[in-house]
């Protein structure tokens, strides 16, 4: 019974992320991209719980584990502060980057391989959420009807705004500043959008 719960459960939270996530600009503002990695995350949190109290757990895991596990491990190398020996062995373009153009201290303080390890741990993060909610999907979902009623839903979505984007193109003369094709204010974030 848990189990049907759960994944009409989860069934919901991804509709609801389908909604929400478009209506942000496409998520690629920062705050609506953290919103959506928080709300993500929690739901990852609850997979695990439910994982955590059940008598029988039981996880798919996609043939690509391995791979992922591995570009996760690279991405975790590129944010660890290294020494100057290492870092120098392992990327000796990076360290030359890090002598020439850093600050004056280079040979004292330890350096990541990532120049803007910042961005590298917000891509992380982004990375651990996509892969965290295919997780959901693949374990959340698992009736036939309701991966039909999910790919119904994206499609029925996905042309309401290209309906909302046409009407905002040629029939809604307003001019602003941002002009936008449909919910985004940049032509290109439904493209970046869907990749």
């Amino acid at each position: 019974m848990t189990e049907k719960i759960f994944s009409y459960f989860v069934e919901a939270c991804l509709i609801l992320l389908i909604i929400v996530s478009p209506l942000f600009y496409g998520s690629l503002l920062p705050l609506p991209r953290y919103l959506l990695e928080i709300a993500i995350l929690l739901l990852m949190a609850g997979f695990l719980v439910k994982l955590a109290v059940s008598l029988r757990p039981t996880i798919i895991f996609p043939a690509a584990i391995i791979a992922l596990m591995i570009f996760f491990g690279l991405l975790l190398l590129q944010i660890v502060p290294l020494p100057n020996s290492l870092l120098t062995a392992l990327s000796p373009k990076t360290a030359y980057l890090y002598q020439h153009y850093g600050p004056d201290n280079f040979q004292t303080q330890l350096h990541t391989l990532s120049i803007y390890s910042f961005n590298t741990k917000n891509e992380l993060v982004q990375y651990v959420c996509f892969v965290g909610l295919f997780f959901m999907v693949l374990n959340g979902i698992v009736r036939k009807k309701q991966f039909e009623r999910l790919c119904s839903f994206i499609i029925a979505w996905a042309a309401l705004l290209c309906l909302y984007g046409l009407v905002r193109k040629y029939l809604i003369l307003e001019k602003t500043l941002t002009d936008s094709f449909s919910v985004f204010g940049n032509r290109n974030h439904f493209a970046a959008y869907m990749v």
